[in-house]
C-alpha cells in the first residue's frame, strides 16, 4: 500500500502541477512550466461566477483517495487528516511556482475530498467492527419491533 500511497501522491502533484490540465488528463502530456516569481494573490482570487465544476470535483475526488490511502497506511484520524490537509495546502503553493493558480477553492474541494474519505472511513470500519463483533449479517438481520 506504501506504493500505491507514493505513486498517488505523485499523481496529485503532476496532476496540479503541469501546465496543461486537459492535455494531462486528454491525452497524458505532462509540461512543466516553472518560475521563480510566483503570483502570490493567485491564492485570494475571487470565487468566479461559473468555476470549472470537473476541476473542483477532480480535486475533492483526488483527496478522497488521498486520504484513504493514508488511512491504509495510518489508522490515526488527526495524523490522516492533517497530512492530507497540508498536502492540499502544499499543491495549492507549488501551483504558483508552476505559473498555476493556487487558489483558495481548490483547498476548499481538496478539504471536502478528506472529509468525504474520512467518512467513508469511519462508515467502513464501524460496519466491519459491527459484523465482527456480532456475527456476519448482523447489519442486515436486525430484529423487527414488536
Amino acid at each position: 500500500m506504501y506504493a500505491l500511497l507514493i505513486i498517488w501522491t505523485l499523481f496529485i502533484f503532476v496532476a496540479t502541477c503541469t501546465k496543461e490540465v486537459n492535455a494531462f488528463v486528454q491525452r497524458g502530456e505532462i509540461a512543466f512550466d516553472f518560475t521563480t516569481e510566483p503570483k502570490w494573490l493567485d491564492l485570494f482570487q475571487v470565487l468566479p461566477s461559473n468555476p470549472a465544476k470537473i476541476e473542483l470535483i477532480g480535486h475533492a475526488f483526488m483527496f478522497m483517495v488521498l486520504t484513504l490511502l493514508l488511512f491504509t497506511v495510518i489508522q490515526r484520524i488527526g495524523v490522516v487528516l492533517s497530512l492530507a490537509t497540508f498536502y492540499g495546502i502544499a499543491t495549492e503553493i507549488a501551483q504558483l511556482f508552476f505559473n498555476r493558480g493556487g487558489v483558495w477553492y481548490d483547498f476548499v474541494a481538496d478539504s471536502v475530498g478528506v472529509v468525504v474519505g474520512l467518512c467513508i472511513y469511519l462508515a467502513v470500519k464501524r460496519i466491519t467492527q459491527d459484523s465482527g463483533e456480532k456475527g456476519y449479517g448482523s447489519i442486515v438481520n436486525k430484529r423487527p419491533i414488536g
